[in-house]
């Protein structure tokens, strides 16, 4: 059988978050950092658009900063690069919460216990629930 690359793991992880659930875990997103770096003109081109090295590959953002999940193939976990362990302490640093994740099983069970623990916090502080589209105020209405 054919170990299963980084590409291949993403998209299966993201398929199981847009079933999810728990509303966090269905707008889990990955930063498009990745994509366009296939060659010198167009890593100089992301880097311009404003794409940075070493950003985790998944986002789940909460009202309490975002969880990100840096994905490695199988056996590949301790192969973090400079950019991304800078990256991911710089996130911790600003109160975000990172994690590497080497399987589907262990990506989906850090976004599931994180959407549990941030949607618990909620209830217990009397938070309101995520915005609904009538909560969401377009650019021409601030200020």
């Amino acid at each position: 059988m054919k170990k299963m690359d980084e590409a291949g793991l993403q998209r299966q992880i993201i398929a199981l978050c847009r079933v999810s659930h728990h509303e966090l875990v269905r707008n889990v997103f990955a930063p498009l950092n990745g994509v366009l770096q296939r060659n010198p003109w167009d890593t100089r081109k992301a880097n311009l658009m404003g794409m940075l090295s070493g950003v985790p590959d998944l986002c789940m953002p909460t009202h309490e900063g975002c969880i990100w999940v840096e994905l490695k193939a199988p056996g590949r976990e301790a192969n973090i690069s400079k950019n991304q362990h800078k990256m991911m302490e710089y996130l911790t640093r600003l109160g975000h919460r990172c994690y590497i994740a080497a399987t589907i099983e262990d990506a989906m069970n850090i976004f599931n216990l994180e959407a549990v623990r941030v949607e618990t916090k909620w209830a217990k502080e009397g938070r309101p629930q995520p915005a609904s589209d009538a909560d969401i105020v377009g650019i021409g209405e601030l200020g």
